[in-house]
Parts: structure tokens; C-alpha cells; sequence
């Protein structure tokens, strides 16, 4: 972008990267500095609002919802197969800076708000992924910067309460721009992040059920932010794109695939650059990836982009993104219509049946 100083978000740390390219500030994704406003409860009428009040670009929602979660960005959203349904966790209102500590379901037709007696502290940019050793969904991490402060800690929705855990190594205080998923051939957790906020090559940890683990590989996947990652059946775990530097230049479209405790770069040619969201459909054996304004799909050996006849917002960003395996759709909710500076939140639900995006809520 000409004109503007851009900044790189730090998902859970304060430090930011610079790339000076003239004299304003541009924070990638989020509100600028300034005091933040006295954040509203996360417990208020403000985490829900009427279905009615939402509207679609492209497509009708379906009738029958009554409440959806409030309009968000970075919120963390994963598969509970042990109960049934999506769980999302957080996220924040980036341009009031109020930070969520909601728990939500998604039971393929209608957002269900729950009550824990036990809530981790509210959080945006969390990791989130189902532990098959534990039984429990995992939540780790969060905080962005100037929404809410980085955090480090881990905890366990077992579908009554949350639980926060005490493992006896973690991460580093460091450690940030992260994804997670359940990795069948561990089987377990898998945590994937930059080790340092100086774009250092990617690090891996694996959660053993109780703790986490450093898990060393003879090549490293090379330094970004904002990667995608999804759990293929059979391959591996796929991780593509991100950025290293605001911009068009700065984007990376490189696919690798953690196998056999290795992480591998595919030849295959590369799908749309930067900022992504992924997950692996099982009903149709693809991994759906959304881009900008752009689907994808992967089926272990090249990329595809799709042509449906309707799609959630353009250059959507920083939404929750997850595969619902009771309604064999890919879930997308919330998120920014843009990584600009104050542009709007939204409370939207996508779904993706394979062939066409359709508007839920």
C-alpha cells in the first residue's frame, strides 16, 4: 500500500514489524492506537443480536434463528465430536476494542449461547482444536495488540465447563501468529507458530494430553504470519500462505505438509497468497480454503479455485473457520469486511456444501 507505514499484526504479543513506505501508520487488521473505551461485559445483551438486523451481499438468510453471537473478529471455532456440534470461544469487536468471553454452539441451524459455570478470561485470535487423548476441546492462547493483552495459557471444554490446565512446558512468552489442529497421526494436538516476533522460521509443538512438546523437524516451513492449516485424512497436515510483509509483495503462497514427523514443501502450484482460512471437508475428501475474495479447494495433490454463485463478503478477514461434521459443511462466522482500519465487524454464517457458499444467519 503507497503512502502508509505498515504494521504486521502480532496475534498474541505486543511487538509489531514495520515496513516504512511513507508517513501515516496502517495497522493490518485492527484499530489504531488510541485509549481504549470501558470494554461492555461479555455477559450483556450485547453478545447477541436479532438475525433480522444482519443482511447478506449475495444471499437470504435461512428463517428460524433467533439470537446469533455479536459481530467479531478472531474469535476460535472447533469441532466438538464427542458432543456433536461447533464450539466458538471470544473474539473482539476490533473498533470498540471489546473483548468476548462467550461460549457458543453451532448445531448446523441455529448459534446456541452456553453457560459455563468456569470461563477462561475473554480473548481474540485464540487456537482451538479437539484432543483425542484428552477427550476435551483445547483452547490456547490469544491477544492482539491494542484489543487485549497476550496470553499463554491453555485450557479444556469438556462440555459442561471450561478447565484451565498447568502443563509443564509451553511455548515461549514469544510465540505468536498461530494455528491448531487435531492431527490423526500423532494422534493429538498440533500447535504451529512463529517462535519469535522477528518472523523466525515457524516452530512446532505437539500436546501429549497433558503437556506441550517441542517437536523438531529436519526442515522448518520459513517465516510468516497469518497462515492457514487444516488436518487432512490420510496426508498429513497442510499448512499454506500467510505474509511476511504488508502488501501484494509480501505474500506467500507456498503449500507444506507435515508427514511422518517432517514438514515437506509440495511442488504442486500454489493457491491464492496471504491472509487464509482452511479446513478439511471429510464429506468430500477436500481441503476448502478461503482467500480474499476466493475459494479453494485441495485434494492432496494440486490446488483448485472454485466459482460459486454466492460467497461471504469480500476480503472478508480474520473469521472463524471450521468444519461441521454432523452437517458435512465448512462453518465460517464473523469476522471484518476488510483488513483496512475501521471497517465493519460482522455476525454473518456461511456454510459451504461443496459446491456453493449459502448464508445461514
Amino acid at each position: 500500500m503507497k503512502g502508509v507505514t505498515a504494521v504486521i499484526v502480532n496475534h498474541v504479543t505486543h511487538g509489531l514489524l514495520r515496513l516504512a513506505v511513507g508517513p501515516a501508520l496502517f495497522l493490518f487488521g485492527l484499530q489504531s492506537c488510541g485509549a481504549p473505551p470501558p470494554a461492555a461485559s461479555a455477559n450483556s445483551d450485547a453478545s447477541m443480536v436479532a438475525s433480522s438486523a444482519r443482511s447478506s451481499p449475495s444471499a437470504a438468510p435461512s428463517q428460524g434463528i433467533a439470537v446469533i453471537p455479536a459481530p467479531r473478529a478472531g474469535a476460535a471455532m472447533a469441532w466438538d465430536p464427542k458432543h456433536g456440534y461447533l464450539l466458538m470461544f471470544g473474539g473482539a469487536d476490533l473498533t470498540t476494542q471489546q473483548v468476548f468471553a462467550d461460549t457458543w454452539k453451532w448445531d448446523g441451524k441455529h448459534w446456541t449461547r452456553l453457560s459455563p459455570p468456569v470461563s477462561p478470561p475473554g480473548r481474540s485470535f485464540g487456537a482451538m482444536a479437539f484432543d483425542p487423548v484428552g477427550g476435551t476441546v483445547l483452547l490456547y492462547g490469544g491477544g492482539v495488540v491494542m484489543v487485549d493483552p497476550p496470553r499463554h495459557d491453555s485450557w479444556a471444554w469438556d462440555g459442561t465447563t471450561w478447565a484451565e490446565l498447568h502443563p509443564a512446558e509451553a511455548p515461549p512468552p514469544t510465540f505468536y501468529s498461530y494455528r491448531m489442529v487435531t492431527d490423526s497421526a500423532l494422534p493429538g494436538v498440533l500447535l504451529v507458530g512463529a517462535a519469535t516476533n522477528n518472523l523466525s522460521p515457524l516452530s512446532t509443538w505437539a500436546w501429549t494430553g497433558t503437556t506441550w512438546r517441542r517437536v523438531g523437524s529436519s526442515t522448518s516451513v520459513p517465516a510468516r504470519a497469518q497462515f492457514c492449516m487444516a488436518s487432512e485424512s490420510g496426508s498429513g497436515v497442510v499448512l499454506h500462505g500467510g505474509f511476511i510483509s504488508e502488501g501484494e509483495p509480501g505474500k506467500v503462497s507456498d503449500t507444506w505438509v507435515w508427514a511422518g514427523g517432517n514438514w515437506l514443501k509440495r511442488s504442486s502450484a500454489g493457491a491464492g497468497g496471504g491472509p487464509c482460512l482452511m479446513a478439511y471437508d471429510q464429506a468430500r475428501r477436500r481441503i476448502v480454503m478461503f482467500v480474499a475474495d476466493q475459494t479453494w479447494t485441495y485434494d492432496s495433490f494440486s490446488w483448485t479455485k472454485r466459482q460459486p454463485a454466492h460467497q461471504p463478503s469480500k476480503y472478508l478477514s480474520f473469521s472463524a473457520f471450521a468444519y461441521d461434521e454432523a452437517n458435512h459443511s465448512v462453518v465460517l462466522f464473523g469476522g471484518k469486511t476488510d483488513a483496512v482500519l475501521g471497517s465493519p465487524m460482522l455476525s454473518e454464517t456461511w456454510t459451504w456444501d461443496g459446491a456453493d457458499w449459502s448464508r445461514r444467519a
